[in-house]
């Protein structure tokens, strides 16, 4: 019976840190992912800005 229980104990630790493990990495890249959506977005906008104020 104890066997089970730490058995059962070591699976849900073992599970919780490849859980954690893959949110972090999940959370990562979507900030990754948003940043470089919002320095694209900021390089476009100063490229039109620039562009508008040539003409």
């Amino acid at each position: 019976m104890v066997q089970i229980a730490d058995l059962t104990v070591l699976g849900k630790s073992y599970f919780r840190i490849i859980w954690d493990q893959w949110r972090v990495s999940f959370l990562s890249s979507e900030i990754i992912t948003f940043a470089v959506i919002l320095i694209l977005a900021r390089s476009g906008r100063k490229k039109n800005v620039f562009s508008g104020e040539r003409i």
